[in-house]
């Protein structure tokens, strides 16, 4: 490798990194300082779907906003008495039924907004019903006094110094498994460095972020006294929608696609497309598709020749990536569309002719190596690899 490429290729090693697959799993933290209360989440899913409705109060209803993917199941609620609920799907966990309570019908989140002005009337509605949603499911609840606790099927988690956060795990029970443990713990790691404020929440959530098949798509911090919602694009946390709670009830019942919500001031859509694309393709990367992928590069190359992991110097890193004995093959596949996507570029021939050259591919390491010299006289190394392979050295 000359040292052209040598610099070029550790300088953006790190652009094209093939992820191993992460566990998925979606984090909630709460914090309480003074009268500072916070609430931030990672959405995390594999689509645009997800949508943000607020229903005004009814006769016998508080009025609520919520979020989920269709306004049929919504997973955050946020009410006009100062109350946040939010479920996380678990493992199956059996709750306790008492033949003499009757079942809760309906989704739990929009029960609670609709029926609970606290989190002790959330608690008596968890006393009183069967609630069959939490045989899947654990849901934290916060109140603007103060008050927070998750309830996991049988039992209850507090905070503890301010803080509490919750996963895909029950915290009490990690015997059904701790998918989303890690994230907990250095998310309240960082709070508690920190402090409870917004420069620490959005540290967290950047921190705990999806980075694989469902990744992060938006997120939010709600300030509970102030009722007022921060919504972030994908994994921007220094651009912000703020929504006003108790101005959005005051409309008419209406709703929005995240999209709309965040509209021509974000590029939501372009960016995620655009990740799903890369992380689609590092997928195949690393089941070893690596043709398959040079394919899907090679179609983006020519919709959109801008395109980061296409560009002459990340596709040179990712094959150097790949020229390990194991995947060799893979390596020359990159090259080989290098070269074919910058046939002018000196530096892709002189990787191919080495890839060549590690196979035992000795007539073709010599063609790219002069086809290298072609458009670069100076290249010194391509004229003393081409001596070595000659004099059969």
């Amino acid at each position: 490798m000359n040292i052209h490429k040598l610099i070029k290729s550790v300088l953006l090693v790190g652009l094209i990194v093939i992820m191993s697959d992460l566990c998925r799993a979606s984090v909630v933290i709460y914090g309480k300082a003074g009268r500072k209360i916070l609430i931030g989440k990672n959405v995390d899913q594999a689509n645009l779907d997800g949508r943000i409705w607020f229903v005004p109060s009814g006769t016998d209803t508080f009025g609520a906003v919520y979020i989920g993917q269709a306004e049929d199941d919504p997973r955050s609620g946020f009410n006009s008495q100062g109350l946040l609920a939010t479920i996380l799907d678990c493992p199956h966990w059996q709750v306790n039924t008492d033949p003499d309570k009757e079942v809760l019908f309906g989704n739990l989140v929009e029960q609670i907004m609709e029926t609970c002005a606290n989190v002790d009337d959330v608690m008596n509605l968890w006393k009183n019903y069967n609630i069959y949603d939490l045989h899947y499911a654990q849901i934290m609840v916060a109140d603007k006094s103060g008050q927070a606790l998750i309830i996991e099927s049988n039992t209850t988690v507090e905070p503890v110094k301010g803080i509490l956060a919750m996963s895909n795990f029950y915290q009490t029970n990690t015997e059904l498994g701790t998918q989303g443990q890690d994230r907990v713990r250095q998310a309240k790691q960082i709070i508690t460095d920190n402090g409870i404020n917004f420069d620490s929440f959005r540290q967290a959530l950047s921190v705990i972020r999806h980075e694989t098949d469902q990744p992060t798509i938006y997120s939010y911090l709600y300030d509970l006294k102030k009722g007022k919602l921060h919504l972030y694009n994908f994994h921007d946390f220094e651009t912000v929608v703020v929504l006003n709670i108790e101005e959005e009830l005051s409309k008419s019942k209406h709703s929005l696609s995240i999209q709309e919500v965040f509209g021509k001031r974000l590029p939501y859509k372009i960016a995620y497309e655009k990740y799903i694309r890369e992380e689609d393709i590092n997928r195949n990367l690393r089941n070893g598709d690596f043709k398959i992928a040079a394919e899907k590069i090679k179609k983006w190359f020519f919709e959109n020749s801008g395109f980061d992991m296409h560009n002459e110097y990340s596709l040179n890193a990712l094959g150097y990536q790949l020229m390990g004995p194991a995947q060799l093959n893979g390596a020359i596949t990159i090259f080989e569309l290098n070269v074919e996507l910058h046939p002018e570029a000196f530096n892709p021939h002189d990787s191919l002719g080495e890839a060549y050259m590690n196979a035992n591919r000795t007539a073709e390491a010599i063609k790219s190596y002069r086809k290298s010299l072609e458009f670069n006289p100076d290249n010194t190394n391509a004229v003393e690899m081409i001596r070595r392979m000659e004099n059969g050295e």
